[in-house]
């Protein structure tokens, strides 16, 4: 089933020279309640020409109820997207919640001049994130220098105390070198 699949999406790959992709990614590898992240949005327009009135929706993604958008909007409306080019829309976002979430791929709208139609698509697939409480990730990814600090406090005394009292007793009772007996 897999195989039919590729193959049918190379085929309309090969077949369709006249497309527009939308990616979606994530430019922040951990999510951290109450701390920003930041999501990318690409729509590639590798059509002959120009389209119209495109509308790039995101809301279903990032609800208000758990989420605070810092910068950007899920909502982006573009009058032109010229053949041939790009456009870049980054949001930041800052998650209220903990907890594994689902991305919803990106819905994207526009007016299709050579169909005279409007055009639905989505973007890359969504996937699962995780949401870290902030003790949780200090837990896990968090600098071990307070360890190693508490260690050193613990064994510091012990080994200086160790060192200077055989500093003493070598000094105290010194040993001679062995004579060696000649035959």
């Amino acid at each position: 089933m897999l195989r039919f699949f590729v193959f049918a999406a190379l085929f309309l790959a090969v077949s369709a020279s006249d497309f527009v992709l939308v990616s979606k990614s994530f430019n922040t590898v951990y999510a951290i309640q109450n701390s920003p992240f930041t999501v990318e949005y690409v729509i590639y327009n590798k059509k002959s020409q120009d389209i119209t009135n495109v509308e790039l929706n995101d809301q279903q993604s990032f609800p208000t109820n758990k989420f605070d958008i810092g910068n950007g909007n899920l909502k982006v409306v573009y009058n032109r997207i010229p053949a041939g080019s790009n456009v870049t829309h980054a949001i930041v976002v800052v998650p209220k919640i903990t907890g594994e979430q689902h991305s919803l791929p990106a819905n994207l709208t526009y007016f299709d001049a050579s169909r005279g139609e409007h055009v639905r698509g989505q973007s890359n697939s969504g996937h699962k994130f995780y949401i870290y409480h902030p003790s949780s990730y200090q837990r896990l990814f968090a600098s071990r220098l307070e360890t190693f600090a508490v260690f050193a406090m613990i064994c510091g005394p012990i080994t200086i105390l160790s060192l200077f009292f055989y500093t003493i007793s070598a000094t105290r009772y010194e040993i001679a070198p062995k004579k060696q007996v000649k035959n």
